[in-house]
């Protein structure tokens, strides 16, 4: 026959808190007081207790503090022994960090420097492109070795009317001192200034 105790201290002013001292970890009941914080999760409300799998289980309803303010019932047990810190949002924070080696590619948040730099690489090795005949067709290449080098030279783009330039030698290659933002006018002028030369 199992033996209980009762909880002393700050927790003996909240309502049902006996621990059966036979098998503590699994039998707790602790008093969880609206607004505690476990992890990420704030407590909206009393626990309630739900029948799952022929046992009563504690589950109390929960928020949690990332962006989304996920509110979900998590049980009382996975709160008190840290199973459950938060609604997932951790997790993808840490992966996102793992895999994002400059963030302007994140998925449906292209920035316009990466497509600028991608449509860049694609004019310059891929034969099927439309433009092929006019830059890797014509001997033009691709020169930086990667997204932070380019960036490093070029910035950020000044304006959506802004687009990728060789300059000042408008048939030289995609490399260091040789790119620029430029906008329509300034690559017109480009080309003319080559045409006159040549």
């Amino acid at each position: 026959m199992s033996t209980y105790a009762v909880l002393s201290g700050d927790r003996a002013n909240f309502p049902i808190v006996l621990v059966n001292s036979k098998d503590s970890m699994r039998s707790r009941r602790r008093a969880v007081p609206i607004g505690s914080q476990f992890g990420r999760w704030t407590t909206l409300a009393k626990p309630r207790s739900r029948v799952r799998c022929g046992k009563y289980v504690r589950f109390v309803r929960c928020r949690c503090n990332c962006p989304a303010k996920t509110i979900k019932a998590v049980r009382v047990s996975n709160l008190v022994n840290g199973h459950s810190k938060g609604c997932g949002c951790k997790n993808r924070e840490v992966l996102l960090n793992a895999v994002t080696r400059h963030g302007y590619a994140r998925r449906g948040k292209v920035s316009p420097e990466y497509r600028a730099y991608c449509n860049a690489i694609t004019r310059c090795t891929n034969p099927n492109r439309e433009c092929w005949e006019n830059y890797g067709g014509r001997g033009i290449e691709f020169r930086f070795d990667s997204f932070e080098q380019f960036m490093k030279e070029v910035g950020h783009r000044p304006s959506p009317q802004h687009t990728l330039d060789r300059w000042p030698n408008n048939d030289g290659h995609y490399e260091p001192g040789n790119v620029r933002w430029a906008t329509r006018t300034q690559q017109a002028l480009n080309k003319q200034r080559m045409v006159v030369q040549a």
